[in-house]
């Protein structure tokens, strides 16, 4: 999917193609940063890094309703500070 500037506005106007089940939007800002929108118009904010093994991830950070646009690139920063400096930011 298309790399853009995610904005608030875009955040709130973005919508899954007709035929299409999700539609993913990665951030130009924050390297990782993706706007999932599904066809059921949830959106969702992931954060996709590369663990220790060199696979691969992605960290859920929440849904576009409960979290901003803001709040979202904190949260990303933070996770790949962390899977960059210590263990899998999802490794319990």
């Amino acid at each position: 999917m298309p790399k853009v500037n995610l904005t608030a506005t875009l955040v709130r106007s973005a919508r899954c193609p007709e035929g299409r089940t999700k539609a993913e939007y990665f951030d130009t800002c924050l390297t990782g940063l993706v706007l999932e929108v599904r066809n059921t118009g949830r959106k969702t904010f992931f954060q996709r890094y590369t663990d220790a093994r060199g696979s691969q991830r992605q960290y859920k950070i929440g849904t576009a309703d409960a979290v901003t646009l803001e709040q979202a690139r904190r949260k990303g920063r933070a996770v790949k500070a962390e899977a960059f400096l210590g263990p899998d930011p999802q490794v319990q």
